[in-house]
């Protein structure tokens, strides 16, 4: 289907559209499009065409009669009369489209209206010859000239709606939308022109009424310069002229107090100070205009505001239960400009009230929901106090609480709610709302009367999720890793209500704006355990690279983080462990501080007070079975401080600090010698073995008999 050059010409595009189903329409321009017009020719007010029809190779000839600027009657071989006053057929839309691009409805066309227009898809030297005869034969094409009259222009300013109307008549003919540019009357006043241009392409056509009508302040403000420069504008009402002012109006509002309430009454403030009543409408969108007395004001912002109050009268009436928060502005500002009491001495005594919150929920999921599964859940909120009605004997008024009002909307925003000002309510969306409607919404004052929250938590159904840990010792300490580290056999299952789901069905479902909650398969929401996706990920990804695709997680864990899940403070995560990890977590636990080591007599040498603390970091990551690096600069007495720890763990009585074993160090070819001369220093009661060279192998039998032992490695 093809729908071609439509922002090229919207007006022909919207006239074919009344005709035909739009199939029909597409149909059509696309034969016109693909060349299938063979002859195109204009006489007058009547164009006829000739085309093929792909569907069965035939020829048909297509009339169209031009009645006037928007309407065509067509006639085609293909269907009745009757059947094409119903609808147009493919051949009939072909060809107005293809007369439109040969420029037949153009009002500059370089043709004289008298004259008949041929035109062809092709070209013969026939024609080329047929073409030249006629020009040479006819000197009256070579002096056509275009003249176009200066029409008498009258309009009728329409201002009875909140839009701008008018009705143009050009030497009393009305100025309808033409669909054809060439059927428009041309006026030789450039302002008309214009004026008709705008018209059309900005304003709406009543066809009723015959006015053309201005939404936008913006193009109202041009329509209103423009017609200004007419002398004939009168009222649609009254046949009066009309006037312009460039002074906006003000606006004031006399108060007056009753018996039962107060009565409101807005009158307009001309530029000479006089009042007028507020009767006519205001039109515009903003700045606004209107009509007072047959002349045209624009409206000041505060007036425009004022009159904002009085949609549908000039007057309105309060009853007294409800003129709190007016008597609350009138006594911080009393008369002003604007604002007038005009029976002070009846205004009622006030005091503040303590008002009943009244909280009305609403859920309304957002536009998302239609194209995904994934529904975003949105909570609207509107909150309202609800004060006492005042003692009907008295002339008493309460007051509203704004201090409590805003304690109010500021413990409704520590749920996660938003304040929408276009809309006056709160909203909440997504992880928030699911949040408030788990769990915060339990914590709402019970002072307040909520509406709607029952209805909401009903609509939604909720499941838990739990992560079960397995942390145990590793099978391989009975073989002696290699490394001489400590192991632990972690295994990750997840459960929902107790029965095993795959890991992967969290990350299947999750979604990228979701951080905290997503949806299963079955329709319920889930929460994301250790609070949160980002984090989840992290956790999962430091033991299992393939975590997205995996029902469980086995995997090794070295001591830290053995402990670090073993201490996870989430209730969604059940960690079970070893008994010697347990020990290990409850020493951890009950750590206070780091102990200060005391040097052994066997260490020949004293440490200053950064080497102490560097002595006593090591002791306690030794200690608690941790790794760590001590990253001292260069010159600063790393290797004393690791041969002061290996002095004291060697010296130890207590089981769990002494040294069981030699102690490995790695180090740069380069200073392995300083190695073993600062230890000869340093610690002399240590025996060390220098494991370098060729000949290395033939040692490797005594290495359990020595405290150190000193190596290199190859670059």
């Amino acid at each position: 289907m093809a729908n071609l050059q439509a922002d090229a010409k919207p007006k022909i595009l919207e006239y074919l559209k009344r005709l035909a189903p739009h199939s029909i329409v597409d149909r059509g321009i696309a034969l016109a499009s693909s060349g299938h017009v063979l002859e195109c020719s204009k006489s007058g007010s009547k164009v006829t065409t000739v085309l093929t029809d792909p569907k069965n190779e035939e020829e048909y000839s297509v009339s169209l009669d031009i009645i006037s600027g928007k309407k065509v009657i067509a006639q085609c071989r293909c269907s009745s009369s009757e059947e094409m006053r119903e609808q147009w057929c493919h051949h009939a839309i072909a060809s107005l489209w293809r007369a439109n691009d040969l420029g037949f409805f153009d009002p500059y066309s370089g043709f004289a209206d008298s004259e008949a227009i041929y035109r062809m898809n092709t070209t013969t030297p026939e024609e080329i010859a047929s073409v030249i005869r006629s020009v040479n034969s006819d000197p009256a094409l070579l002096h056509h000239e275009l003249s176009h009259p200066t029409p008498k222009v009258t309009i009728y300013l329409v201002h009875t709606s909140d839009r701008l109307g008018l009705r143009v008549l050009f030497d009393d003919q009305i100025q309808e939308p033409n669909l054809f540019e060439a059927e428009r009357i041309i006026s030789a006043r450039a302002l008309d022109n214009i004026l008709i241009q705008i018209l059309e392409e900005e304003g709406s056509w009543d066809e009723d009424n015959k006015v053309w009508y201005v939404n936008s302040s913006s193009q109202i403000s041009i329509v209103l310069g423009l017609i200004r420069e007419y002398d004939t504008i009168v009222s649609s009402l009254s046949e009066k002229p009309i006037l312009f002012s460039d002074t906006p109006i003000e606006a004031c509002i006399d108060i007056s107090w009753l018996d039962s309430g107060a009565r409101f009454h807005i009158e307009w403030v001309l530029p000479s100070g006089e009042k007028a009543p507020k009767e006519g409408e205001l039109f515009g969108t903003g700045p606004y205009w209107t009509v007072i007395d047959h002349t045209v004001y624009p409206i000041s912002k505060t007036a425009a505001r004022l009159a904002a109050i009085f949609p549908y009268a000039s007057t309105l009436t309060l009853p007294r239960s409800q003129v709190g928060p007016i008597l609350e502005v009138l006594q911080e500002t009393p008369d002003g400009d604007f604002v007038h009491v005009t029976n002070p001495a009846l205004q009622p005594t006030s005091e503040v009230a303590t008002p009943s919150v009244i909280l009305e929920l609403e859920r309304r999921d957002s536009d998302s929901a239609h194209f995904t599964s994934q529904n975003e859940v949105v909570v609207h909120a509107k909150l309202d106090f609800e004060y006492p009605s005042p003692p009907q004997e008295e002339n008493h008024v309460y007051l509203p609480n704004r201090e409590q009002e805003q304690e109010t909307a500021k413990k409704l925003k520590s749920y996660g709610f938003q304040y929408l000002p276009d809309k006056r309510r709160y909203s909440l969306t997504g992880d928030n709302a699911l949040d408030f409607l788990f769990e915060k919404a339990s914590s709402i004052p019970p002072e307040w009367e909520v509406e709607g929250l029952k209805e909401i938590q009903s609509g939604l159904r909720f499941a838990e999720l739990q992560f079960n840990v397995s942390l145990r010792d590793s099978s391989q300490d009975d073989k002696k890793s290699p490394s001489g580290m400590q192991w632990f056999d972690c295994h990750i299952s997840l459960t929902q209500n107790n029965a095993n789901i795959p890991i992967s069905t969290l990350f299947r479902n999750a979604r990228s704006q979701s951080d905290r909650w997503f949806r299963l398969d079955s329709g319920a929401f889930a929460k994301i355990p250790t609070g949160g996706m980002g984090q989840l990920k992290a956790t999962l990804g430091s033991l299992d690279p393939n975590f997205r695709l995996s029902n469980t997680i086995k995997a090794q864990l070295n001591v830290a983080q053995a402990i670090g899940f073993s201490t996870y403070d989430d209730e969604q995560f059940q960690v079970s462990q070893s008994r010697k990890l347990k020990t290990l977590t409850k020493k951890l636990a009950d750590f206070q501080s780091i102990e200060n080591v005391r040097m052994s007599k066997n260490f020949c040498g004293e440490l200053r007070t950064y080497q102490q603390d560097g002595l006593n970091w090591l002791s306690f990551l030794h200690q608690f079975e941790l790794g760590g690096i001590l990253a001292d600069e260069m010159g600063l007495g790393k290797t004393v401080q690791t041969l002061a720890l290996i002095q004291s763990l060697k010296s130890s009585r207590t089981a769990d600090k002494k040294l069981k074993g030699p102690v490995l160090i790695v180090a740069p070819t380069s200073v392995i010698t300083n190695w073993q001369y600062e230890a000869r220093r340093f610690a002399p009661k240590l025996s060390v073995m220098l494991l370098h060279g060729p000949a290395r192998k033939k040692h490797f039998r005594d290495i359990p008999s020595y405290d150190i032992v000193i190596t290199s490695y190859a670059l």
